[in-house]
């Protein structure tokens, strides 16, 4: 599986907050704060995501997953309370 780039992980993060716009103008503004805060760091000494600015990319990717499971989670909700009706 390729690695997905940092802006590719930010622009599905930001697509699944775009539906109410304070939060993604928020989103927007930690995101930026963090890659400032994290820059260049890697993630590890000399394991997964050892690059410089590894550590951001590990982070968003980490969050994107999180996003994924809790989107999954809810869709999967909604399809057993409409077959229970």
């Amino acid at each position: 599986m390729a690695m997905l780039q940092s802006s590719t992980i930010e622009a599905r993060i930001l697509y699944w907050l775009s539906l109410d716009m304070r939060v993604r103008a928020l989103a927007e503004r930690l995101l930026e704060r963090f890659a400032v805060t994290v820059g260049d760091l890697p993630a590890s000494a000399a394991h997964h995501h050892a690059e410089p600015g590894g550590l951001y990319r590990h982070s968003l990717r980490s969050g994107a997953q999180g996003f994924g499971r809790v989107r999954r989670q809810h869709e999967y909700g909604e399809a057993a309370r409409r077959q229970r009706r």
